[in-house]
């Protein structure tokens, strides 16, 4: 998925997904000039408590996945 779909699923805005890459924070690939995401891998990310420094994607990808609250 691209930036876009990927900052809807997680409730996020674009900037906040550029600035996890540039970080690392969040799994990605890069292609060419774009940025690309597996959804799978965001699932993942946010199931294993790795997005816990995003406190902003946790709430929302949570009631997404339909998965209990960590806090």
């Amino acid at each position: 998925m691209k930036i876009k779909e990927a900052s809807e699923f997680l409730r996020t805005s674009t900037s906040s997904i550029y600035k996890m890459t540039m970080n690392s924070t969040i799994p990605h690939y890069k292609i060419g000039r774009g940025l690309r995401f597996k959804k799978e891998e965001l699932i993942q990310f946010v199931e294993n408590g790795d997005a816990g420094r995003c406190t902003r994607i946790v709430p929302s990808a949570m009631e997404i996945l339909r998965i209990p609250s960590l806090y």
